[in-house]
């Protein structure tokens, strides 16, 4: 939990914040986020029996939490309406760049993102393989205009 706690910490995500977690599975993650600070956030997970148990669990919790079943290469976003957008490992399983666009737009002006993205490599690539500003993320990040800044929790 002290990466989600740091991620929270980064984001400035407090009570009043709007949140957007693609990828939320289960929403164990999006509720903890919301127990801890007080957000509203919305969870949307292509999973079905994910999103009913997040539902299920969480049902004393509606005022600040919902969860929503989408396909988040296709689903719609409603435009600057978040604080902050999390995609916690979700990003490998999606159209990235297509999705980050969308993330994006569905962000307030001076909104940020979040993502959790782990970067593998072989033995027998270059050694600047690793570094995260030559990750294929990166390269999407860019495209769309975007600043990043990577923390390492190897």
């Amino acid at each position: 939990m002290d990466q989600i706690d740091a991620l929270i910490e980064v984001l400035g995500i407090r009570s009043g914040s709007r949140v957007l977690d693609l990828g939320c599975g289960s929403g164990m993650i999006t509720e903890y986020i919301s127990d801890t600070t007080g957000a509203q956030i919305t969870g949307i997970d292509a999973s079905r029996v994910g999103i009913q148990q997040a539902i299920g669990r969480t049902r004393e919790k509606r005022r600040h939490l919902v969860f929503e079943v989408g396909n988040l290469n296709v689903a719609a976003l409603p435009e600057n309406a978040f604080d902050a957008v999390l995609l916690i490992d979700t990003i490998y399983f999606l159209e990235q760049e297509f999705v980050v666009r969308r993330a994006q737009a569905a962000l307030k002006p001076g909104g940020q993102m979040g993502l959790f993205y782990s970067h593998w490599w072989d033995p027998g690539d270059a050694a600047d393989a690793t570094q995260p500003e030559n990750t294929s993320l990166a390269q999407h990040l860019r495209r769309c205009g975007l600043f990043f800044a990577k923390r390492d929790f190897s």
